[in-house]
């Protein structure tokens, strides 16, 4: 069973509630906050693995062969690409789809690996449980695929706890999507209470 913990907005105490679900059932957990993963603070445990994590991204293989057309740019739903007098990429735009390396008629694209944050594995060192948690690079906003990363490598024979990224974003939604059931922490307002 994948439990979820989630919450509406920052500060309402679901990391707090995901760490003592923790301590009570003792399962594996993931911190899917990965804009601020802190559920490692809460417990005691001890860093036993880490990797970066990257999506891949177009760069320009071959110039000579770009006639600046614009096809790759027309793809590109993010806007990552621009097409003028040259070739430009925001590579902090890029959702990594590939559109725009498999339109281009020429050939002229190819992939680059780019950073976007780090995976980190825990051992909590009173129930042995893994904790796994996902970092995003500071100023990266592709917070999606960091936790699309984090959910696909979580074995789902195991019992997991999900502390969920904060809010109502479409990261939030793919956590919720992989639970099974969900707690939802909120503040006692009349909002809270509908």
């Amino acid at each position: 069973m994948w439990l979820a913990i989630t919450g509406g907005k920052g500060g309402v105490g679901k990391t707090t509630v995901a760490a003592h679900v923790h301590r009570i059932l003792g399962w594996d957990a993931l911190d899917l906050d990965v804009t601020t993963p802190n559920l490692h603070l809460y417990l005691d445990c001890e860093e036993i693995d880490r990797s970066d994590v990257y999506i891949p991204c177009p760069k320009l293989e071959d110039e000579d062969e770009c006639d600046l057309c614009g096809t790759c740019a027309r793809a590109c739903a993010p806007g990552a690409l621009v097409v003028g007098r040259s070739w430009d990429l925001d590579p902090h735009l890029c959702h990594g789809c590939g559109l725009c390396v498999e339109s281009c008629p020429n050939g002229a694209l190819a992939y680059d690996c780019v950073r976007i944050g780090e995976v980190r594995r825990y051992q909590v060192s009173v129930t042995g449980a893994i904790l796994t948690s996902g970092t995003l690079d500071v100023g990266d906003r592709r917070s999606r695929h960091l936790v699309r990363t984090l959910l696909e490598g979580a074995d789902d024979g195991k019992d997991l706890i999900l502390d969920t990224p904060a809010g109502a974003g479409k990261d939030v939604y793919d956590a919720l999507k992989a639970a099974d059931a969900a707690i939802a922490v909120t503040q006692p307002t009349p909002a809270a209470a509908t």
